[in-house]
């Protein structure tokens, strides 16, 4: 029997804390961590004496808020003292006896999560790839100039769960001013950016009820859109559909190209870790990225 158990939790960062200063999302961190440890923590009083040590793992939508300016960072660089002294000071103002022992990148977290079953470990950063036959849309072209970085990270942008709402956002946006989709007044809250975020856009894909009430209910408090008709609620949710599986395939064919460039298909076994909770948590697109890996090896 495992001795051990190990407590997790997920916390959904709020849109205005993603949108502020390093700091206050540092803050906003250290303060879930204090409440979680709170709820979890140990009953032996030498549990609470000792100092509790934590390996942070910088992932994109720390790099999104500006906690970094790169991504891939040693701790021995500038900006990685700071982050871990920034993060060392939140603890402390929320009365935490704990320190960062650990800082990693995205990649490097990814991979030791994995578990991976041999030495040969690619670590592919597959964003940065861009080519003039990947099938960008209108959407993804205004996307990427509005973006903090255009012309780059264009794979990324194609694929990464962090797109996928503001996606969406954007092709209704545009069905609501040529086909009057929601009624003669447009809703305002629709044009702002990155408002849909891919969570409650996964949700309402998967919405099963008949009328689809859960996209009803989203949209309403999201966008303060309210009394949508059926038909309205079935086109929203046709969006979501068609944005997530062209996502899933094109996240599909990167990972077959590389599989078939090493030559591992035929006769060797290759573990593939993913980041990101739209492989977790979102179904849908799990599926139809399971679909298109296996449509390709067929």
């Amino acid at each position: 029997m495992n001795p051990y158990r190990i407590n997790t939790k997920e916390i959904c960062i709020p849109s205005n804390v993603m949108a502020g200063s390093s700091k206050h999302l540092i803050d906003y961190i250290a303060l879930e961590l204090s409440k979680f440890i709170s709820t979890h923590s140990e009953s032996t009083e030498d549990a609470s004496a000792r100092q509790r040590k934590l390996g942070f793992t910088i992932s994109y939508l720390v790099d999104q808020a500006a906690a970094v300016k790169r991504k891939s960072l040693a701790v021995d660089d500038q900006v990685g003292k700071e982050l871990v002294n920034d993060m060392n000071q939140a603890f402390k103002k929320h009365g935490m006896d704990m320190r960062v022992f650990a800082l990693v990148d995205d990649a490097i977290g990814d991979l030791a999560g994995g578990r991976y079953y041999n030495k040969e470990v690619i670590n592919t950063r597959s964003h940065s790839f861009t080519l003039s036959h990947l099938p960008i849309t209108k959407f993804d072209a205004s996307l990427d100039a509005e973006s903090s970085k255009p012309g780059k990270q264009i794979f990324e942008k194609l694929v990464s769960f962090m797109y996928l709402g503001e996606l969406v956002s954007r092709v209704l946006l545009k069905m609501a001013k040529e086909t009057a989709l929601f009624g003669d007044t447009m809703p305002a809250k629709l044009a702002t950016p990155y408002l849909l975020r891919s969570p409650d856009m996964a949700v309402m894909h998967q919405d099963a009820s008949e009328d689809h009430e859960v996209v009803d209910e989203k949209w309403e408090k999201i966008f303060g859109i309210s009394n949508s008709t059926p038909m309205v609620r079935e086109v929203i949710a046709e969006v979501c559909d068609i944005v997530a599986e062209h996502r899933a395939h094109l996240a599909g064919a990167g990972i077959v190209g590389i599989i078939e460039k090493l030559g591992r298909i035929a006769n060797k076994r290759s573990a593939v870790t993913m980041e990101g909770g739209h492989y977790e948590h979102y179904r849908v697109f799990r599926n139809y990225l399971h679909k298109c890996l296996g449509d390709a090896w067929k």
